[in-house]
């Protein structure tokens, strides 16, 4: 399949470019042959150029949708040339990227037909009448996230021609970061060890919140060897983008922040930090850095301490214990999560294992089951007693070990592909030691690992729990 697509500055420091660029390379991976219409180069162009079968730079890729007709006709005149080079490129379809793009993929599929497709990456509609144009002339319109969608749904596009693709990315693209990584991106980037630090990844523009960031760490008054800002990015919407800089570089507090500019590589940063930050004063589209932070984030390893009995509950210090052997094992560098329903009893049974984690992210009572469940499918293991949240995390299809002592693991035990059970040898939990429990957890992690599917109880059977 031939196509067309458009990107309007080739520069590796928005979501918006880093997506369509990895599209590219998918399309292209799968056979497709695209052609690239740009306004504004970058550090992206050469990655472009070797993919594509052309890469056509013009001076104008959008239409502005104005009200005035004499205006109108000025800005059609300015976008032939990306008409003539879109529509000589005979495509099957006109993948557009930009909504202020489709306007020229309209006009050159009068030259050379082909349905156009319209990417939403923004909220930004038009007036009534550019809408109902583009609902009744583009063929089909994907937004890259559900509240994308409702607000052009709601500005008059017709539903049954838009659906939602959620953006993505290729993890080979972001591998994630464990101690050995955090260490080597903090030398790179001549970080010393133990300084806290936090890092925006995206345009340095106001829309983002950079001035609202920049205020809020000068109020922490962290000094140089406590914390460290890192601001990956530059200006895209200002005039005078050097200026802008100027002044953001004039808030920030002197020692504490990094300015790193627009960079290819933004896995180094995320690696190096403890804390991604997305200070949006708008109404985020789709954050991608979103996506791109819990790629490349540490492995969080869920802990679930509670259950509605107390015969049933693992004492704190082992699950204390078993955290601490894995982060300096299998899964090195491991955030501890400490998870559990809402009211006191559950905030108490967790309260110890909290007190002995403090670097722990507390969630104890504070999500709906939906919220529970997206956080548990981030989880790189889940080790919890006999409980609803234990089934729920296999459910969430995170690697799941429960443990088990006064109740039946052939009855109750967790299902799902990702799923085991340690049992101790008698009837009592204080009967379940710290390292069988590690040595169920590193065989199911090294199963998933492996991509065996494995059954009910495939962390360690009962049989080899109870021998020996």
């Amino acid at each position: 399949m031939v196509i067309v697509t458009n990107l309007h500055r080739a520069q590796s420091d928005g979501g918006v470019e880093r997506s369509v660029f990895q599209a590219t390379r998918e399309l292209v991976g799968r056979g497709h042959r695209v052609n690239l219409i740009y306004a504004q180069g970058g550090d992206l162009l050469p990655g472009f150029r070797q993919m594509c079968d052309s890469v056509h730079h013009v001076r104008y890729t959008d239409y502005s949708f104005p009200e005035s007709r004499g205006r109108a006709l000025m800005e059609h005149v300015r976008l032939l040339p990306a008409v003539a080079l879109a529509a000589k490129c005979r495509p099957d379809v006109y993948y557009m990227n930009r909504t202020f793009a489709a306007e020229w993929a309209l006009q050159a599929a009068k030259l050379s037909p082909a349905p156009v497709v319209c990417h939403w990456r923004g909220t930004q509609t038009p007036g009534p009448r550019y809408v109902a144009s583009l609902s009744a002339k583009v063929s089909r319109f994907v937004a890259n996230s559900a509240f994308t969608r409702d607000v052009w749904l709601a500005a008059g596009i017709d539903p049954d021609k838009a659906d939602v693709v959620h953006a993505g990315l290729d993890p080979a693209d972001y591998p994630e970061g464990g101690a050995a990584e955090r260490e080597a991106a903090r030398r790179q980037l001549g970080i010393p060890e133990g300084v806290f630090v936090a890092v925006f990844v995206g345009r340095l523009d106001s829309e983002k919140g950079v001035e609202v960031l920049l205020e809020a760490w000068r109020q922490l008054a962290v000094a140089p060897d406590e914390a460290q800002l890192l601001l990956v990015g530059s200006p895209v919407l200002h005039a005078d983008g050097r200026a802008y800089l100027d002044q953001l570089k004039a808030l920030a507090p002197a020692g504490t922040v990094r300015f790193l500019g627009a960079r290819a590589d933004v896995v180094t940063p995320l690696h190096a930090a403890d804390v991604a930050v997305v200070p949006s004063t708008w109404d985020e589209p789709f954050g991608r850095t979103v996506i791109e932070a819990l790629a490349t984030g540490r492995p969080v390893v869920a802990l679930g301490p509670t259950a509605n009995w107390a015969p049933k509950v693992w004492s704190a210090d082992r699950f204390v214990a078993l955290f601490r052997a894995l982060a300096a094992g299998p899964l090195p560098g491991a955030v501890p999560l400490v998870i559990a329903g809402p009211g006191e009893a559950e905030r108490a049974m967790a309260a110890p294992v909290l007190a002995a984690l403090p670097e722990a992210i507390d969630l104890v009572g504070r999500l709906s089951l939906p919220e529970i469940a997206a956080c548990l499918a981030r989880a790189a293991l889940f080790v919890g007693n006999d409980s609803g949240l234990m089934h729920l995390a296999a459910a969430a299809g995170a690697p799941t070990l429960g443990l088990f002592g006064p109740t039946s693991a052939d009855e109750y035990a967790p299902s799902g592909q990702n799923s085991g059970v340690v049992i101790a040898i008698g009837k009592d939990m204080a009967d379940l030691p710290v390292d069988r429990a590690f040595a169920a957890a590193e065989r199911l992690i090294a199963r998933v690992a492996n991509g065996a599917g494995v059954g009910r109880s495939a962390g360690v059977t009962q049989s080899e729990v109870t021998s020996g």
